[in-house]
């Protein structure tokens, strides 16, 4: 009886393979995308906010607190559950946010087909599988993949139920319109409006579906009161560090165009035209056939993008703060795109001699494929690819400039010339949110680890671990002090920057960081440094340290360096005009606030390289306009 049940469900299994392989291919297409070299990426910028939090708070903290940062409540008590445990890398920050792309790869074609079209569902599953801001979300250790899977299945799950399906749905939607929020905020328009629109159709349409206004009324309740047992903790307790970044975003024309490139996914005006035309399409197509289905879905997009007009949170005018509040929105437009494709080959099909049916949806998956800008970061090595100048737009000529340094140093291009990821550096110190160490790695192309230069065993700089924190092993950072981990890991240079803020033009008001003393540390240890320029003094460190009996000093926290005893440094080469007064929080810096959607081009990775091998120069161009809001 057992081995007759077993070869059922092999049976079966093997049924659902066969009869869903038109999914599996994107899904593995997909997920190829979001693993692809994944491991060897360094926590950048946003990813920081739960390691923060979870450093300097326990249990009941992380559960009470929204943080000024957005930690993710559930991701940090993830991340501290981990820590903990077994020990929280990089990779296990990044696992929740991979799975959960992966699983819209599968769920979000498979719910829509019934709504849209098996052929349609098709073209959503690729869509997905290749769309930029999807992958990007999905290699990211924030929640934003998260809340798209979970709003899209809190939607359609309603609409299941709602349109007569099992209470299986209905419960399916009260959990999944609980836990989105719960992982970030932005989301919570979307998800509660599902059901004021069932009310409102039940109240003014007699034709709506058969749910009695209190069904109705009883399910928009229980999920209106699971949101409330879980955010009321951090509500009571740390509202304000939600509300004092409201009605400080100001959303104009730039912003929406950009965020509706990062939602293409093209950064090529005919494509985006092209995509956007069949995006009307695809609504008229819906519009005509289930014009129901076309008010349900399109109301809770109007609601969220509503919110956004209200509240008007901080940053709002970056592209890219406007496309990760818009998120949950991107299976939505990419049904509709789907739906609009399938319209177009449909009526070319019955008016011209075409045969082959899916010929237009071919050419733009193909289009969208060679023009797309995943493959901007294909370069190899590259430990940056959650790096601003990708994440903020994907056409990296429009942010690469701000992170460009005031000079290249002569070093990158000496490394330049080895055979790319022959070598292993260490860059020391860092801001974990504003660094060109991206920018850097395009020339030199060597593989790239941050160094931490806090001896301090508590509270340590932001962007660092304290020095044996136990729970925490990250693989792509490292303490200069390890100088026996240095080895292990067979790195070739330890480059500390002298004078960090000036050299990367960084607009935060960062205080500088003092690496005096482990220069002449490492003076003692490994002898001159190998190269001595205006903001690098770079080791050599293949060799071992020279025993020393001096003991270890401690770092103070940052000072300026000329109150450093015994310092001399060299002037660094003088800032242009804008960027000095923008330092200053000058005038330039006011100006810099404004986020113009097409910056000057500069140069892409291959001319980087070409003009490292060339030995062209090396004094950047900075923009004008080349700053951000601290958020």
């Amino acid at each position: 009886m057992t081995l007759t049940r077993s070869r059922g469900s092999i049976r079966r299994m093997a049924g659902w393979l066969h009869a869903e392989v038109g999914v599996l291919l994107p899904f593995l297409a997909g997920t190829c995308l979001r693993v692809f070299r994944l491991r060897d990426q360094v926590l950048v910028d946003d990813e920081w906010h739960a390691v923060h939090k979870l450093l300097s708070s326990d249990y009941i903290s992380i559960l009470m607190d929204f943080g000024w940062t957005d930690h993710s409540i559930p991701l940090t008590l993830f991340y501290r559950l981990v820590s903990d445990i077994a020990g929280l890398t990089e990779t296990v920050m990044r696992l929740p946010s991979l799975a959960a792309g992966g699983v819209a790869l599968l769920v979000v074609p498979i719910l829509s087909r019934d709504l849209i079209g098996r052929r349609s569902s098709l073209v959503l599953a690729w869509l997905l599988a290749i769309s930029p801001l999807h992958v990007f979300f999905s290699r990211y250790a924030r929640p934003y993949s998260l809340i798209l899977l979970l709003s899209f299945a809190a939607l359609i799950a309603f609409y299941r139920w709602w349109s007569g399906g099992s209470g299986r749905w209905r419960l399916a939607y009260v959990l999944c319109a609980v836990t989105a929020p719960w992982f970030h905020l932005s989301c919570m328009p979307m998800v509660l409006a599902p059901p004021a629109f069932a009310l409102g159709s039940r109240l003014f349409r007699r034709d709506a579906f058969a749910r009695s206004v209190r069904e109705i009324l009883v399910t928009g309740l229980a999920a209106l009161g699971g949101l409330t047992f879980l955010l009321i903790l951090p509500t009571v307790n740390k509202f304000g560090t939600v509300s004092v970044k409201l009605g400080k975003g100001a959303l104009d024309l730039p912003a929406v165009l950009g965020a509706w490139e990062l939602l293409l996914g093209t950064t090529f005006p005919w494509m985006a035209l092209l995509l956007t035309t069949s995006i009307g399409l695809g609504i008229l197509a819906m519009a005509s056939s289930r014009p129901d289905l076309l008010a349900y879905l399109g109301f809770p997009l109007i609601v969220q993008l509503a919110a956004l007009l209200v509240l008007k949170p901080d940053m709002l005018a970056a592209p890219i703060v406007l496309a990760r509040y818009s998120i949950v929105l991107l299976p939505i437009l990419l049904a509709w795109l789907a739906l609009g494709l399938t319209e177009i080959d449909s009526l070319l099909k019955r008016r011209t001699m075409v045969s082959f049916a899916p010929a237009v949806t071919l050419v733009v998956m193909v289009s969208l494929t060679l023009t797309s800008p995943l493959w901007t970061y294909a370069y190899q090595p590259n430990n940056f690819t959650g790096h601003a100048y990708l994440q903020f737009a994907f056409d990296p000529k429009l942010y690469l400039k701000c992170f460009q340094p005031v000079t290249v140093p002569e070093f990158y291009r000496e490394l330049g010339r080895r055979e790319p990821g022959s070598l292993l550096v260490v860059e020391a110190p860092w801001y974990f949110h504003w660094h060109s160490f991206a920018y850097y790695q395009m020339i030199h192309r060597q593989r790239v680890m941050i160094g931490f230069v806090d001896t301090r065993a508590g509270a340590t700089r932001l962007g660092e671990i304290p020095a044996g924190r136990s729970g925490i092993s990250f693989a792509s950072t490292i303490h200069v002090s390890d100088h026996e981990l240095l080895r292990r890991q067979g790195v070739s240079y330890v480059i500390f920057h002298r004078r960090l803020t000036e050299e990367t033009r960084s607009f935060f008001g960062d205080p500088p960081v003092d690496v005096g003393n482990w220069v002449r540390q490492y003076t003692v240890l490994y002898g001159p440094p190998v190269y001595d320029g205006d903001w690098l003094t770079v080791f050599d460190v293949r060799r071992p340290p020279a025993p020393v009996s001096q003991p270890a000093f401690t770092f103070d926290g940052p000072r300026p360096e000329h109150l450093q005893p015994g310092a001399r440094w060299r002037q660094p080469t003088r800032l242009k005009a804008e960027h000095a007064a923008a330092l200053a929080g000058g005038p330039a810096h006011a100006a810099a606030q404004r986020l113009p959607l097409r910056w000057p081009r500069y140069a892409t990775p291959r001319e980087h390289r070409r003009d490292a091998g060339s030995g062209g120069s090396s004094r950047a161009r900075p923009s004008r306009t080349c700053a951000f809001r601290e958020s």
